[in-house]
């Protein structure tokens, strides 16, 4: 099988978001997976903040000299970024191998794994054969049933919770939280970020017999919540494993791409940012207002379509000078048309479809220079390259590719 077949093929699956069960990953790991894993794990859940911290907990083990597997999602170009051993990404030549077999055992056991579950067992079979010392793996959605809930990790880390996907994980926070502390294992410490407040964690972790640590508080914003968090981890780790006080120092200050990612054009200020929640769009624009006091805020929007609109339409609508809807024709996003409806229902008239091409995206950056304003690109990490890339060639004077995808 080729490479491109083997793309092909995933992309092909089923929606990550049909109904959540661990059965038919169960039953794939038990053969496609060496048991126990060759490696140490450390396990990271949370409605926000979650790949922030993946990320910093792999890179302060990587400078303290493990070879250090990571798994996130979603991807900003290429699904390769999902999975990555010491920052390289899994080669083509891997994931078409590795993908052949798994599409052999599907057809073998009679089932139907769907794209996160392929990713998630492509992720820990590649981490096995390379026998990395550790794997730091972040859910996809909720915990308890998520696919990445086979392994028995080391340490389990919540970052944060709050409303999301809750046709999933619960219209409650509480019922969130139980989600969430699905992840929660038998006598292995877990970590809790400084703002959660769920009951429900701590008496899991009582059931388990196994102690809650609690990150310190912070200002409030993400990204000194989750330097708290991944320091209240690390401080745990260090217990039994060898972390240099010079890794933790300069990998604590590791951010993935698109949170508040900035640069500028024309002087413009543009910030990327996968907000996609309520409550990370309150400590986005937290931020936006501490760093860039009263200047308005255009919008370049998306947003995915399992995502809860309305609660962030009534947020965004009180802080928003204009909203541009994109229009990516990314099957993972709402049709902007749909989402102006969305809009006007809550009586909001400054917003518009756009394209983003060449003029489109000059008119814009022109009409924010003019009010002094900066540029948000936020919503979903969908859009994130998508409008990269535009911009990148308004920056270089030459017409952007408008492919789509």
């Amino acid at each position: 099988m080729t490479y491109l077949e083997a793309k092909r093929r995933l992309f092909e699956k089923t929606n990550p978001l049909r109904k959540l069960s661990l059965k038919n990953m169960k039953q794939a790991a038990k053969i496609f997976l060496k048991q126990p894993f060759p490696f140490l794990s450390i396990h990271v859940a949370g409605t926000n903040g979650k790949g922030s911290v993946s990320t910093k907990l792999a890179h302060i083990l990587k400078l303290s000299g493990y070879s250090v597997g990571l798994f996130t999602s979603p991807h900003l170009v290429s699904f390769h970024e999902r999975i990555m051993i010491n920052n390289k990404q899994i080669s083509k030549k891997d994931v078409a191998r590795l993908l052949h077999a798994l599409y052999n055992l599907e057809e073998q056991l009679n089932i139907s794994l769907s794209l996160f579950e392929s990713l998630t067992l492509l992720a820990l079979k590649y981490f096995s054969e390379k026998q990395v010392d550790f794997a730091v793996i972040e859910t996809g959605l909720g915990g308890r049933l998520d696919a990445t809930n086979v392994i028995n990790p080391i340490l389990s880390v919540i970052t944060s919770i709050g409303f999301d996907h809750m046709k999933q994980l619960g219209s409650d926070l509480e019922s969130v939280a139980f989600e969430k502390g699905g992840i929660i294992k038998r006598k292995t410490p877990v970590v809790v970020g400084p703002s959660i407040k769920q009951a429900i964690l701590s008496q899991l972790a009582e059931k388990r017999q196994t102690k809650l640590h609690r990150a310190p508080k912070t200002s409030g914003c993400f990204e000194t919540e989750n330097q708290s968090t991944a320091l209240k981890a690390v401080e745990i780790l260090k217990k039994r494993y060898n972390i240099s006080n010079a890794a933790v120092e300069k990998g604590i200050t590791t951010i993935p791409a698109c949170r508040f990612e900035q640069t500028t054009i024309d002087g413009v200020p543009i910030i990327y940012d996968g907000a996609h929640n309520l409550t990370a769009f309150e400590k986005l624009f937290h931020k936006l207002e501490l760093q860039y006091p009263n200047r308005k805020i255009t919008l370049l929007f998306s947003l995915c379509l399992h995502k809860e609109s309305s609660q962030c339409i009534t947020f965004l609508k009180n802080h928003v000078s204009h909203f541009y809807l994109l229009n990516n024709r990314h099957d993972r996003l709402r049709q902007p048309k749909h989402l102006l409806d969305e809009f006007h229902g809550q009586n909001v008239q400054n917003c518009e479809i756009t394209n983003l091409n060449l003029d489109e995206l000059e008119k814009i950056v022109k009409q924010v220079k003019q009010s002094e304003g900066i540029l948000l690109v936020s919503g979903s990490f969908y859009s994130m390259d998508w409008v990269k890339r535009r911009v990148k060639k308004i920056a270089e004077g030459r017409t952007p590719q408008l492919n789509s995808n």
